[in-house]
């Protein structure tokens, strides 16, 4: 029986791998409430972004649609409707506000959040969402610093976990005082190095996948230019005699694999199937020796895998998982990245893989750790205990 229905707060069901990944372990983590995105607080927000994207760019517009088609959400939106308002009906509302980094993103959330508190009446905990910063926003029109709002809300929970040192931080600096590092709910798909097998290439040579992403033009710089040189690497590294791989973590990722692929000479079927299940692409980074990530949660899940993984910061989310788990040497900001630099650094990563390996696993134990000790800490807060 479940002890309440929950609404969750955050992007999902747009096959992105990271929205799904935290979507799914907060269902998995706190089995005893019908968690829901059913709710007029969270579609508002899901409206508003996806007319915000779909208005210019008509790629996305179509994919919609065809997912749409293929996956009949809106019937399964209603029965998911059904189902939380008869659970609502007779245990009460909770709700919790989701990965992502939706603290001070934008003002529809911070509105969904506020109504969520007056609907269910109860505090509303956080599930390891990251803190938008206000440097990366600072030329972006409409958006508003809205940090100190935030940090009064959040007064009211006994503890509030967040991605990393660089979104605590920035609470703390609008003045809040129960910030903790919990880490990106992702990390809790880690599994220890010494439980899995790990099969090493018999030929030598090293196989490496490349995540590149699509930003709708929010990045450190410019997009193409790190394709660019991306492709530039890429073709660098299979000089050297390294297997390849493009891999995209959402659909709207597959053309910028495709054109990074075809910059730097590979065919077609150099570009993985879209891997939007977290299980998967665990399992497709054990495959790899080392990852090359643009998107956050390719970055989180190859931690998870312990797999060695360079992280290309577009956003400031990317370093503050890559501080949480001390990995920041490992970090290129894409406006100031080089195809030298990242075939240099990859270099380096490849001479040292059974070390960085031991070294990532320590760190990921260590996190998913925290990250249990915080759930632990925010579940009477689901179940009306306290």
């Amino acid at each position: 029986m479940f002890k309440a229905a929950g609404i969750y707060l955050g992007y999902v069901g747009h096959a992105n791998l990271g929205d799904e990944a935290m979507w799914w372990l907060c269902r998995k983590r706190f089995p005893s409430v019908y968690w829901s995105t059913y709710g007029m607080a969270t579609y508002k927000t899901d409206a508003r972004q996806f007319v915000g994207r779909a208005s210019h760019n008509a790629r996305y517009l179509l994919t919609w649609i065809g997912r749409e088609i293929r996956y009949q959400r809106h019937l399964r939106l209603l029965a998911d409707k059904l189902a939380y308002q008869m659970v609502a009906r007779l245990d009460g509302e909770v709700a919790i506000l989701g990965g992502g980094t939706l603290i001070n993103s934008d003002d529809g959330y911070l509105r969904a959040y506020k109504d969520l508190w007056a609907r269910t009446k109860r505090p509303v905990p956080v599930f390891g969402s990251g803190v938008t910063s206000p440097e990366f926003m600072a030329d972006r029109s409409g958006w508003t610093d809205r940090r100190r709002e935030w940090a009064s809300i959040f007064e009211a929970l006994p503890v509030v976990g967040v991605r990393g040192p660089i979104s605590k931080g920035l609470l703390e600096e609008a003045g809040a005082e129960n910030v903790v590092i919990s880490g990106d709910p992702a990390v809790a798909f880690h599994v220890p190095l010494n439980s899995q097998r790990r099969m090493e290439p018999t030929d030598g040579r090293r196989r490496i996948g490349i995540n590149c992403g699509h930003s709708y033009g929010r990045v450190w710089g410019q997009e193409r230019r790190i394709e660019a040189e991306l492709a530039v690497a890429a073709r660098e590294l299979a000089r050297g005699g390294h297997n390849i791989e493009f891999l995209a973590v959402c659909p709207e990722d597959l053309d910028s694999c495709r054109r990074v692929a075809r910059q730097a000479g590979f065919n077609e079927s150099s570009v993985a199937p879209v891997l939007s299940s977290p299980k998967r692409f665990v399992e497709k980074a054990r495959s790899l020796d080392l990852l090359v990530a643009f998107k956050l949660h390719a970055a989180v899940l190859a931690a998870a895998a312990n797999t060695p993984f360079l992280t290309l910061e577009y956003r400031p989310k990317c370093l503050d998982f890559a501080l949480s788990i001390d990995w920041q040497s490992y970090a290129l900001r894409t406006d100031a990245a080089s195809a030298g630099q990242i075939t240099e650094l990859i270099s380096r990563m490849l001479s040292e893989l059974p070390l960085l390996r031991q070294r990532l696993c320590v760190s990921m134990c260590r996190l998913s750790a925290e990250f249990e000790k915080y759930c632990a800490t925010i579940e009477p807060l689901l179940e009306g205990t306290r």
